[in-house]
């Protein structure tokens, strides 16, 4: 049989080719309609072609090495052309229309340059492009600029055009003419004519009505069209409206003035089409004629009173001059100068209280002709002018005088003001008893003409002018007539139409009255004769004013005194006066009501007695309701003459009993039908008689109020004209046939109120309108505060005293409109009265809310109560004992609410919402609404409602008892926004919900059911008004995390640390290492600035999860090497096909010989299974190592684990050397360093506190001394001053400090205080960031430079002279080191020295600030000074006092030239430069010892000993670069320092280290090197972070660079550079970092995590370390996010690297003062910012960003659920809040990026059933339809329930409950349940936590199907117990192992293997047995592998053995 390798038979399909695409050998892409597959894997280019033509690299000539061949061949349509794109041949486009094939591969331009020949009548030759199928395509209008192809169309000037060419356009058509050819021509319209607008010729416009069209190109005027530059096409016309005076009316135009309708002939403006009216067009000057004459109704004719003017004048205060007086306001404005018009008469009212008693004066108005009347030298104006000015009090006119005299007693004060016609003098306003309080008057001649707005009528206008109707002949402007009585009667201006009569009711006085009018005045109807305003002197029948206006229509018979059976006359009693002092008969006495009572009392005024009806004295705190009740006045009392309804029950207990009263309203047996809703007042109960035999029903529509909308606009409509009169007292005109007398009783109400009740009344007909017509409510509006009008008071009593007048009246006046209808005149008196109830109700409290309810009262009527609510329940309210039922909805449909619907029925009981949330009146304030004993019938309605935001305040709550609920679709308790509801024994049965509470509402019940129906109890969502707790995320409660360590090697010490998270914010830290090993022990010293401390795992996509896939591990031992450094061989049975599957990843020798090797594969051979490696560092062959400098070991054995995997690189950071800044002076500088500085301040007084002192102390402020130390403050109280709290947080401004507010600034809190009499401070805290550290530099010659910034420098000299070599910043201060000197200058500030002395005088040469030996903290350091040639050195802990010790004696007989000196690793070190290349160390810096003779051989001159990265460095003058891991006891030699030319060694000055980098400045030393030809100054650095790998450095300025130092306070590190004998661009800023180092952590293919070696230093956001992943394998790409941050722990300093530790087992925690952050996923969450007490389960919790993509909200934040809360104590903030740790659900996903101080929300008012002792029956079952009552279960009926229906929790709500289900099975919530049939208890696993319990008892747990019960878990580590029910603990079987398998690895001790293969590893490869004995091998074994005799080879023993085993033997081997 054949076979076939299908290895590579894997193409991929990658879609279309893109460029920057790596792809891999047989991808497959789409190009140009071709298909190509790859045969190279490369990273695309920019052009496919540039791929698919690619070269063999280096070939000469070149050789094709195509990267991609064609797989299929066809054609691409590639969509519309575009420029700059690459075209391949054969690519298919459309341009316009038409489709063009590429000829030749290119990239586009512009169309026409590809293709600049294109033309149907041209041949194609050489073009990128040719025609493929024609098409047409009209662009619009032709543009210039624009690149046309061929077939398009276009339009120019109403032309369509088609080019003949490909081009692009000119800036007008006409300069490409020739490219166009005519397609149709046509014409442009333009629309309405401009003016100011270029036109051009075809243009078409309208103008007028007409049409034109342009003849020639012009630009039009402003006003006009030009006639001669238009033709006219089409005479046309339009209407305009009415005519103006201002508009241009064009020929055409058609136009209404007054009645008739007007033609323009001519074009016109400001022509009145009444002036010269004629019918024809003869006359040329006539702009219109008569279209058509109408007639323009116009309604009752208006008089307009040109006579007189009420101006309104008040004194106040004086704000031009504070006169004490004031100044008189005019109508609101103060001195107002003011207008009248000669002839005119103005009423001056001075009613206001404030002309008589501001600043307790009066101050009567006079008029003058000169300024301040009588006291300027004038007169008053009426002593020149008799009768100008009149004066009045209290409605009579008086003398000046008398005026002046009663001016303050008076009420009503007016001056009445004529100016003759005669008068042009000017005018003024003053006081009679104060100067300059007035103003001037400018009068105005009388009117002489009228402009067009002060036209009353114009010609053909109509109007009823009393009973007549008169045609307007021409405009009636204001000047005609008197305007009040004759200007009728003339012809010229009126033509009587109609003749006729107009009745007005009753006759009043102060009214006009018009000819033919109709009053009925005393019984007798009268006819107005003529046109007057009526006066009590002119009434009908009367001509005391002269003139008799009244004829006799029809005359009245005399009226008897009896008018109904029943009426009593009275004799002998004061009669009321008619107004000519008559009187009227006898008084009447209308006979009583029912069981009223005929009594006597006697009047208070007449004291005579006078007789009248009472009613009985009845139960006053018991209301009674029966069938046979009336709605009446002493109705209500007794069983005997009860109300008819709960309704007006209800409404009489608020009316007349004081809130709160306690009071039962009896409901007698019987149905009673109410129109809802009905408030029960507050302390009142609703009791029925019995459950069964009293029901209350919501009533239906009802017969009577259908169509009866229009009889209420009617009697609304005759309300507004009947209401102003009655409550003016005035004598209301009414019906004859209305026998109600009205009431008119004061007080009186003022004008005011009227327009208070009018809005009532249109609001009450908008209320129904808006239900029962078309029209939209207002607003409701209400207040209980007493209105402060006592007019509106006044008004309401009117009306309720007259409310039987009213109604009569107004159904009165329906019926007279509606004479053929028979109207419901009992509802609609009953519907009058309620309307007149809520007038008083919202008269006396403003608002409308009493108008809404009775409008609501009515509209429920006619449509009926079903769907609103029936009972309002206020505080204290009860509903007893019935049954009720009508109420009916339907089902909102299906996807209105997302998982359940709800009915659309109103609520039996609901909270009252009175007129808003801030009703007081209806809160539940004393006692919650109680139900009891009650059966509520209905349909998709709601049993109880309880709606918190219905109130403010109150309890907000119902409780209900034995309350039964069978509401087919309904919901039985509806509680939402917050409302609150207690329910015991309530039933619901076939509910679409039983309980449902919402938005923050909360249910308790008991004993009760939710049966049948679709849900049980549903908890949805929070109290949508609750402030939620604001919280923010916590990231920052974790230490730095160290996933492993890497450890091995000979004593199997530690090598690194791999970290996931390197922390933030350190400045110290420690770290506890457990594990097999024992003795390690490590310092931080090394906190990264701008460093990677996290490669977080991402998942952006949302799908899959973060990590990615497909990526591959190979991990196993090696074979044995020989030594090679460049190889390896991989294990025998590695699994490694092609090189091509690892290629480029990275190899880690993880275990075992060469243990922190790692490299990048470089070639791989897979018969020998060598792999080639190369190292990342440089790319030259071999290996790097995790601890660089490690010797790299090459002959590799089986003991070595091998890990290869996917090779991660981090960018490197930015390096910036490119600012420069200048010194003062040209100076030799020594050495510069940065540090922070020690400053006192004393004396600092601080701000006042809130504390209390007694009466008698006084406030003192507080002063204290602050010490600014580094980046500290400290602070001591010097007086502690009184009046201070705890608490006060007192603020130091920054710049006090030496440093800037607000970012330098010293809080100082107070914690304690005397708490005293004084409170004076007793403790305080202190926080606040100092400003940062400072630079200072020495030169040799004893001159220091300061600077704060490293730009702006200062200089001074040191206290001492001499030769000073270094400067040492330590501990906030800073020390100057002179060599060949016993002094020592120290600083705490860097600016100011001292001189402190030293023990010995010597050639110092070196300084160094380390640990000392207890190695505790940075505190407890210690400094070490060496010198040159001496065996002395001294140490200091403060830099002030010094001691001396003792260096090793070294070989050299003239002793040691200690050069340097250094710390780190928790050790001093000293090297030398003696030939004998010995090194001292010591621990303390105290007692030293030596390494003899440990550097390598040669001839240092050593400039530095630096410290960092885990080893020592010796830098020498040549470059010489020795490099010690081991705390100097041992060298190796690192890579000498770079040079320009490569060989010419330079001169270099010096070595310092920070932030993970060694920077090394130099100069040329005098010579010339390479291309540096200066001698001595140079551009050239270098870095390295090894000593193993040199980075070459540049500077852009030469200069002979000779100090630096490094300012790690920075948030990116930055060195500065200072340059010898130099000022301009003397200082050189240089930004340089730490290159990231880390490592993949796969798991299954995918990344658990990205291990950090070296976090780096240096980055920034815009230069993150970007991470790139090799794994020529994965198969989705992970996604990683570089985080940097300030404070990052790199490796620590390894003080011991310990012995005997594994990777696998060694454990390492580090703790410290920084964090890690960590954005959380999972389930758990800190937030800080939680208010005690500590929320519990079901906290809702709602992170910002985090959104909900289940809702169709998009702005939604998606909820979690808190389940658990630990309080992790107080957050730090000083709001007393606390940082809690949340358990929730569900969890949270990587995407969501959660980051550190991400705000939240908690809330803790989430919706709540919480239900016991419930039963939850067939939910699921549906309506009562759908159960099939009563037949449920009846003749097998048979339906499906659903029980996950039977509590539903929605938007965070919670239900808890203990209920028993339809099978009688306990339930506890959805935690736990009990099978009472089989007694099997279930726990939920989705919500029930085992973590959560401290211990679980069970007898067992049965796992899986085996069978098995596990009744244990065992930590025995012997697994002695050997049972099948107990379960190892992890830790236990690792132990076992542990126990089993020695240190090494290498021994395995069993008694018995049962394996299909053993592999033997070790170099003995030894099979052996313990304790004596042979090694039995009972089967035969076959040994692999022969010579070419067929003998076994490579086998080793004796002879003996071999023959055991072996059936032939060699000769050779015989002897």
């Amino acid at each position: 049989m054949a076979e076939f390798s299908l290895d590579r038979f894997k193409f991929r399909w990658k879609g279309d080719w893109t460029t920057g695409e790596p792809y891999r050998r047989d991808d497959i892409v789409r190009v140009g309609g071709k298909s190509y597959v790859c045969l190279i894997a490369h990273t695309s280019s920019v052009l496919f072609r540039t791929d698919l033509l690619a070269t063999l690299p280096g070939s000469n000539p070149p050789v094709p090495q195509p990267k991609w061949v064609v797989m299929t061949s066809g054609r691409t349509f590639s969509g519309n052309w575009a420029t700059a794109t690459a075209y391949n041949k054969g690519e298919i486009v459309n341009y316009q229309g038409s489709l063009y094939t590429c000829k030749n591969s290119h990239t586009s331009t512009t169309f026409p340059a590809d293709a600049p020949t294109i033309d149907e009548s041209i041949p194609i030759s050489n073009e990128n492009w040719e025609l493929f199928i024609p098409g047409q395509n009209f662009l619009t209008d032709w543009s210039g600029a624009t690149d046309y192809g061929l077939n398009v169309l276009v339009k120019y000037n109403g032309i369509v055009y088609k080019p003949i060419k490909t081009h692009n356009s000119g800036s007008t058509f006409e300069d490409n003419e020739d490219k166009w050819e005519i397609y149709y021509e046509g014409y442009n319209y333009r629309a309405a004519w401009l003016p100011t607008t270029k036109y051009v010729t075809n243009d078409i416009v309208k103008y007028g009505g007409s049409v034109f069209r342009c003849n020639e190109t012009h630009t039009s005027g402003g006003s006009q069209i030009d006639e001669i530059k238009f033709t006219l096409e089409l005479l046309g016309s339009q209407h305009d409206s009415e005519w103006s005076d201002t508009v241009v009316y064009n020929q055409g135009d058609i136009v209404r003035y007054g009645g008739t309708l007007y033609y323009a002939v001519n074009n016109n403006l400001d022509s009145n089409p009444s002036q010269g009216q004629v019918s024809d067009t003869d006359d040329s000057t006539i702009n219109w004629i008569i279209l058509a004459k109408t007639y323009n109704f116009k309604g009752l004719y208006n008089t307009i009173d040109l006579s007189t003017q009420t101006i309104n004048v008040k004194v106040d205060v004086d704000t031009v001059t504070s006169k004490a007086q004031g100044n008189f306001y005019i109508n609101g404005v103060e001195k107002n100068q003011i207008s009248l018009v000669r002839t005119r008469t103005y009423i001056f009212n001075q009613s206001t209280n404030l002309n008589a008693t501001y600043n307790n004066t009066t101050n009567p108005i006079c008029f003058s002709t000169r300024e301040n009347g009588i006291a300027g030298g004038g007169t008053y104006f009426e002593d020149d002018y008799t009768g100008a000015v009149k004066y009045i009090l209290d409605g009579s006119e008086v003398t000046r005088q008398n005026y002046f005299d009663n001016f303050l007693t008076s009420t009503s004060r007016q001056v009445s003001l004529t100016i003759p016609a005669a008068n042009t003098l000017s005018l003024y306003y003053f006081s009679a008893t104060n100067l300059e309080m007035g103003g001037p008057i400018l009068n105005t001649p009388a009117l002489t003409t009228i402009a067009e707005s002060d036209k009353q009528y114009k010609t053909g206008d109509v109007v009823q002018r009393g009973g007549n109707v008169y045609y307007a002949v021409r405009d009636v402007h204001l000047s005609d007539g008197d305007g009040s009585s004759i200007d009728y009667l003339d012809p010229e201006v009126w033509e009587l139409l109609i003749p006729g009569k107009l009745f007005s009711a009753g006759w009043t006085a102060n009214r006009l009255y018009s000819i033919n009018e109709v009053v009925v005045y005393a019984g007798t109807a009268w006819v107005c004769n003529l046109e007057h305003t009526s006066t009590d002197n002119n009434f009908p029948g009367d001509n005391g004013s002269g003139y008799d206006y009244w004829d006799t229509l029809i005359q009245a018979g005399r009226p008897g005194a009896l008018q109904s059976k029943g009426d009593l006359i009275q004799y002998g009693l004061a009669r009321e006066p008619i107004g000519d002092l008559s009187t009227l008969g006898e008084k009447r006495l209308p006979i009583g009501q029912t069981k009223q009572l005929l009594s006597v009392e006697k009047d208070s005024i007449s004291e005579e007695l006078e007789a009248f009806w009472r009613g009985l004295a009845n139960d006053t705190d018991t209301i009674f309701v029966a069938k046979h009740g009336q709605d009446e006045k002493d109705f209500g009392f007794s069983w005997r003459s009860p109300f008819k309804t709960v309704r007006h029950a209800c409404e009489y207990v608020e009316d007349n009993f004081t809130a709160g009263t306690l009071v039962k309203i009896y409901v007698a047996t019987g149905r009673f039908e109410e129109v809802g809703p009905i408030s029960v007042p507050a302390g009142c109960v609703v009791m029925g008689d019995e459950l069964r035999s009293t029901t209350v029903v919501a009533t239906g529509p009802k017969t009577a109020y259908q169509n009866t909308f229009k009889y209420i606009q009617e009697y609304l409509t005759r309300l507004k004209q009947l209401f102003p009169q009655l409550i003016q007292l005035q004598n209301a005109t009414k019906y004859e046939s209305n026998t109600f007398v009205q009431d008119k009783t004061g007080p009186i109400a003022e004008v005011s109120s009227i327009s208070v009740i009018n809005q009532l009344i249109d609001d009450y007909e908008a209320f129904i309108d808006a239900n029962v017509g078309s029209g939209s409510a207002p607003a409701v509006t209400g207040s209980n505060a007493p209105t402060t009008s006592t007019s509106d008071v006044n008004a309401a009593a009117i009306l309720s005293r007259n409310v039987e007048f009213i109604a009569k009246e107004l159904i009165l006046y329906a019926k007279a409109e509606y004479p053929t209808d028979t109207l419901p005149e009992t509802e609609m008196r009953e519907d009058i009265r309620h309307l007149i109830r809520a007038f008083s109700r919202d008269l006396n409290y403003a608002g409308n809310w009493a108008i809404s309810m009775s409008a609501r009262r009515y509209y429920n009527s006619v449509l009926g109560s079903q769907l609103d609510d029936l009972l309002y329940m206020r505080d204290t309210t009860g509903l007893r004992n019935m049954t009720t039922e009508g109420l009916k909805g339907t089902l909102n449909p299906p996807g209105v609410f997302a998982q359940y619907q709800k009915p659309t029925g109103g609520a039996l009981v609901s909270l009252d919402p009175g007129w808003g949330p801030a009703d007081e009146r209806v809160w539940i304030n004393n006692r919650s609404p109680y139900l009891q004993g009650v059966t509520n019938i209905g349909t998709a309605c709601v049993g109880q409602k309880i709606d918190g935001a219905l109130h403010n305040g109150g309890n907000k709550s119902m409780v209900s008892n034995d309350f039964t609920q069978v509401l087919s679709d309904g919901i039985g308790a509806w509680v939402t926004n917050n409302g609150r509801a207690e329910l015991v024994s309530v039933f619901t049965y076939y509910c679409q919900i039983g309980y449902l509470a919402e938005n923050g509402g909360v249910i308790r019940a008991t004993n009760g059911n939710n049966s049948y129906g679709n849900f049980g109890s549903v908890a949805d969502g929070n109290d949508p008004n609750e402030t939620p707790i604001a919280v923010t995320v916590n990231n920052r409660e974790n230490n730095a995390i160290i996933k492993s360590a890497i450890a091995g090697g000979s004593n199997d010490e530690l090598k690194i640390f791999e970290y996931t998270n390197c922390g933030e914010q350190y400045s110290f830290a420690d770290a506890d290492i457990t594990g097999a090993g024992a003795d390690a022990d490590v310092e931080y010293t090394d906190f990264r600035k701008g460093a990677l401390f996290e490669g977080r795992l991402e998942n952006t996509k949302g799908s899959g999860s973060e990590g990615g896939s497909g990526y591959t591990i190979r991990q196993n031992s090696a074979q044995v090497d020989l030594s090679t450094l460049t190889s390896m061989t991989l294990n025998v049975n590695e699994v490694t096909q092609f090189a091509s599957e690892i290629l480029g990843m990275r190899v880690v020798l993880t275990a075992g010989t060469g243990v922190g090797q790692y490299a990048q594969v470089a070639a791989y051979d897979q018969p020998s299974k060598v792999l080639s490696v190369v190292k990342e560092s440089d790319g030259t062959p071999g290996w790097d190592h995790i601890v660089p400098g490690t010797t790299i070991l090459g002959a590799l054995d089986s003991t070595t684990t091998y890990r290869i995997e996917p090779r991660l690189t981090c960018s490197a950071p930015p390096f910036v050397a490119n600012t420069y800044k200048p010194l003062p002076n040209a100076r030799t500088w020594a050495d510069i360093d940065f540090g922070g500085t020690t400053v006192t301040y004393t004396g600092i007084s601080l701000a006042e506190g809130t504390g209390a002192v007694d009466e008698e102390a006084a406030v003192i402020t507080a002063s204290v001394n602050i010490v600014r130390s580094g980046d500290t403050y400290t602070a001591a109280i010097i007086n502690p001053g009184a009046g201070y709290a705890v608490g006060d947080s007192l603020v130091v401004p920054g710049t006090s400090l030496g440093g800037l507010s607000p970012a330098n600034d010293c809080t100082v809190e107070v914690l304690t205080n005397s708490n005293d009499s004084t409170n004076s401070i007793l403790t305080i805290s202190v926080k606040g960031t100092p400003r940062g550290g400072r630079w200072v530099a020495l030169t040799t010659d004893g001159v220091f430079g300061y600077s704060d910034d490293g730009e702006n420098w200062f200089e001074g000299n040191l206290p001492f002279s001499g030769t000073f070599v270094r400067v040492l910043a330590f501990k906030n201060r800073f020390l100057a080191v002179c060599t060949n000197s016993n002094k020592i200058a120290y600083s705490l500030t860097g600016q100011s020295w001292t001189e402190r002395s030293l023990p010995v005088n010597a050639e110092w040469k070196d300084i160094v600030y380390g640990l000392n030996a207890s190695g505790t903290g940075l505190d407890n350091g210690r400094l070490v000074l060496v010198g040159s040639a001496t065996q002395s050195a001294l140490y200091s802990s403060d830099g002030l006092t010094w001691s001396t010790s003792t260096l090793p004696v070294g070989d050299d007989s003239s002793g040691d030239e200690w050069q340097g000196v250094a710390y780190g690793q928790g050790t001093y070190v000293a090297i030398t430069g003696s030939q004998y290349k010995d090194v001292a160390y010591s621990t303390d810096g105290i007692n030293w010892s030596k390494y003899d003779n440990v550097l390598p051989a040669g001839d240092f001159d050593f400039t530095d000993l630096v410290y960092g990265n885990n080893r020592f460095i010796a830098f020498s003058s040549k470059g010489d670069t020795l490099v010690s891991l081991d705390k100097g006891a041992t060298w190796i030699s690192g890579t000498d320092a770079p040079t320009i030319d490569g060989s010419t060694a330079m001169n270099w000055k010096r070595l310092k280290y920070g932030q993970g980098v060694f920077v090394g400045i130099c100069d040329t030393g005098g010579q010339v090197i390479g291309d540096d030809n200066t001698s001595g100054p140079t551009t050239f650095f270098a870095t390295t972070e090894d000593g193993i790998l040199w980075t070459e450095r540049a500077f852009e300025y030469e200069q002979s660079w000779s100090a630096l130092a490094i300012d790690e306070d920075a948030l990116v590190p930055e060195w500065r550079i200072l340059s010898d004998n130099a000022t301009n661009n003397s200082v050189a800023v240089v930004n340089v970092g730490s290159t990231a180092k880390v490592r993949s952590d796969i798991v299954v293919g995918s990344f658990s995590s990205v291990k950090i070696w070296n976090p780096g230093s240096g980055y920034t956001q815009s230069n993150l370390p970007q991470i790139t992943v090799t794994d020529p394998n994965f198969v989705t790409q992970v996604e990683i996010d570089e985080r940097i941050g300030s404070g990052v722990l790199a490796q620590p300093d390894f003080v011991d690297r310990g012995t005997g530790y594994r990777t696998s087992t060694s454990t390492i925690t580090v703790s410290g003062d920084g964090f890690a952050d960590i954005i959380p996923q999972a389930n758990l969450l800190v937030l800080n910012g939680v208010n005690l007490p500590v929320p519990g389960p079901g906290a809702q919790i709602r992170l910002t960003g985090i959104l909900d993509t289940t809702t169709s909200d998009p702005n939604d934040l998606k909820l979690f659920t808190a389940v658990g809360a630990t309080d992790l104590g107080d957050d730090g903030s000083g709001n007393g809040t606390r940082k809690v740790k949340f358990t929730i659900s569900p969890t949270l996903d990587n995407e969501f990026n959660l980051a550190h101080l991400t705000t939240g929300t908690i809330n803790l008012r989430y919706s709540q059933c919480r239900v016991s002792g419930h039963d939850f029956l067939d939910i699921g079952t549906g309506n009562f339809t759908q159960t099939n009552y009563p037949n449920l279960y009846a003749g097998g009926a048979f339906f499906t329930a659903a029980p996950e229906n039977e509590v539903l929790e929605v938007n965070g709500g919670r239900v808890f409950y203990v209920s028993t289900d339809q099978d009688g099975n306990f339930r506890g919530g959805e935690l736990f349940g009990v099978n009472q049939a089989t007694g099997v208890v279930t726990i939920s696993a989705e919500f029930f936590d085992l973590d959560g319990l401290s211990s679980l008892a069970l007898g067992g747990v049965r796992l899986g199907g085996t069978g098995t019960v596990v009744n244990e878990f065992s930590t025995d580590v012997t697994f002695s117990a050997d049972s099948n029910n107990i379960i190892p603990t992890q830790k236990a079987i690792a132990t076992f192992l542990a126990d089993r398998l020695s240190v090494g690895g290498s021994d395995l001790e069993t008694n018995a293997i049962t394996a299909g293969q053993v592999k033997v590893g070790t170099d003995q490869n030894i099979v052996d047995i313990l304790g004596g004995g042979y090694l039995k091998i009972p089967r035969d074994v076959t040994f692999d592998g022969a010579d070419a005799l067929g003998n076994v080879t490579n086998t080793h023993g004796s002879l003996l053995a071999q023959i055991m085993f072996f059936r032939s033997f060699n000769k050779s081997e015989q002897q």
